[in-house]
């Protein structure tokens, strides 16, 4: 009788089986029993084996199904196949497409600025999640610190810089700062580390630069400068981080608490920055033992103390050390808000990270989704639409794709600051500063121009956060809002 078992398939099934069981088992005798004991070159006993399959031209044998392109795979496809790129190549590749694409094609400066450049084009998965870490575990010092820095950017989410955020030489060199008076009101940045290299930049007593930079123009300021000068209070933190031991912050008593230090700075007229001297108080013991009070204005000491430390091509002086730490707070703000804005919250805490429009799909692969997931936000450049009847339309440049979902436990938006919602870097305009965003203006400013600093991140953060449909026509958004005054790399 013909052996029903000559697929390949059921051979290598009964084979399987027949080891296991054994050949003396029920199912080997069934197949003794089965098989045709009495065909030529075969012994009573032995385990049926597959026919040879008949000659090509046979018409006994099956018909083959046509191969599928993935079955004719040839063996250079499978090489290739096998080198495929890891996400970090596939991400560089996708950022420069990008940039070669609206480098060559006439687009629109809000889709050039978009795609990213060399500030921030390097930034991983690794380190926006750091970042957001070392944000939310420090930011909270910042309700002791500074109650109304900590109120502001609860709301609109401090700009994060990371470990391969960038920023070019001569920003950090410039001597000068052209239109000083466009800079933000209120800004600032928390340089985001990971808990690895807090333990070890402390426990090196490495010099590094602090958690947290706050830029204010102050309405009020006792100090002293040339007319038409910029000036601002800057703010610099170091916030504590629960990571040490008791025996090694009896040995690094400054990690204990956060603590901070702060300084007026100038923008001349001239575009030079300087130190400024503000009203400041000394106690003098006379030999008699009383004792006198002196009032002054000076530049603080301890900022010629902190000079020292600078490399010898940088200077020595008071005006050497603000110059270098202002410049380099500006630039790293900016580049960290270069791009597309990721605003991350948790709770009633947010931050926030510029990345390249191409790097969110890579970043955000596994987020949270109902049903089937929808595509992230991205950027279609201008094309020709070719319809039924024939008619060509142009269609500008634009934004697609989902702008809110969840990941990993946080709540996310991305967005397009000026078009999406207003930058809170766009605000220029004198600043009240005020705890409370509702508390009505005193009555010597209830006329002027003057902007709660709480009412305006309340106003921000709820435009951040609203789902709102942005029409853009012909390559241009129908509305926009302030956009970032902060300046870009050209202008430094």
């Amino acid at each position: 009788m013909d052996n029903r078992y000559q697929a390949s398939v059921d051979q290598a099934w009964l084979r399987l089986w027949v080891g296991i069981f054994g050949r003396d088992s029920q199912l080997a005798k069934f197949l003794r029993e089965d098989d045709d004991a009495g065909e030529q070159g075969r012994q009573p006993g032995d385990i049926a084996q597959p026919r040879r399959a008949p000659p090509a031209d046979d018409p006994r044998r099956p018909a083959r199904r046509p191969q599928t392109a993935r079955q004719r795979r040839p063996p250079a496809l499978e090489k290739a196949q096998e080198r495929r790129p890891s996400p970090v190549e596939k991400k560089a590749r996708r950022l420069e497409r990008d940039v070669e694409r609206v480098t060559r094609l006439p687009v629109s400066d809000w889709a050039r600025a978009i795609v990213g450049d060399p500030r921030n084009n390097d930034i991983t998965l690794a380190d926006l999640l750091t970042g957001a870490e070392a944000y939310f575990d420090a930011f909270e010092q910042m309700r002791r610190q500074h109650p109304d820095a900590y109120a502001y950017f609860r709301r609109v989410g401090a700009p994060v810089v990371t470990a391969n955020t960038k920023i070019w030489t001569r920003q950090l060199t410039a001597l000068t700062m052209a239109d000083a008076g466009q800079l933000p009101s209120y800004f600032g940045a928390f340089f985001g580390r990971s808990a690895a290299d807090y333990r070890e930049d402390t426990l090196e007593d490495k010099a590094t630069l602090l958690d947290f930079h706050l830029f204010e123009k102050p309405k009020n300021h006792a100090t002293v400068a040339p007319l038409g000068s910029t000036i601002f209070a800057h703010h610099s933190l170091s916030l504590k981080r629960d990571l040490l031991s008791k025996e090694e912050l009896a040995k690094f008593p400054h990690a204990k608490k956060s603590w901070g230090m702060w300084w007026y700075v100038g923008v001349l007229p001239t575009g030079e920055i300087r130190a400024l001297p503000h009203h400041m108080q000394r106690y003098q013991t006379l030999p008699r033992g009383t004792g006198v009070y002196h009032s002054a204005f000076h530049v603080p000491p301890g900022l010629a103390e902190c000079a020292k430390e600078l490399p010898d091509e940088s200077g020595k002086t008071a005006h050497d050390f603000v110059r270098l730490w202002f410049n380099m707070a500006v630039a790293f703000t900016a580049s960290s808000i270069a791009g597309i804005t990721v605003t991350i919250k948790q709770g009633k805490r947010s931050c926030r990270l510029g990345v390249p429009i191409g790097a969110l799909k890579e970043f955000f692969y596994d987020r949270d989704a109902e049903g089937r997931r929808k595509a992230i936000l991205h950027l279609r450049l201008g094309h020709d639409r070719h319809m039924a009847d024939g008619r060509i339309i142009p269609v500008g440049e634009h934004l697609s794709g989902e702008r809110f979902f969840t990941w990993r436990g946080y709540d996310i938006t991305v967005g397009v600051p000026g078009i999406h919602f207003p930058s809170p870097e766009g605000l220029a305009a004198p600043v009240y500063i005020a705890g409370d965003p509702d508390a009505p203006l005193p009555p010597e400013i209830a006329g002027d121009e003057y902007v709660p600093v709480g009412r305006f991140a309340t106003v921000v953060r709820k435009k951040v956060w609203t789902p709102l449909r942005v029409p853009i026509r012909k390559g241009e958004p129908v509305a926009t809002y302030a956009g970032s005054t902060l300046p870009p790399p050209g202008d430094r």
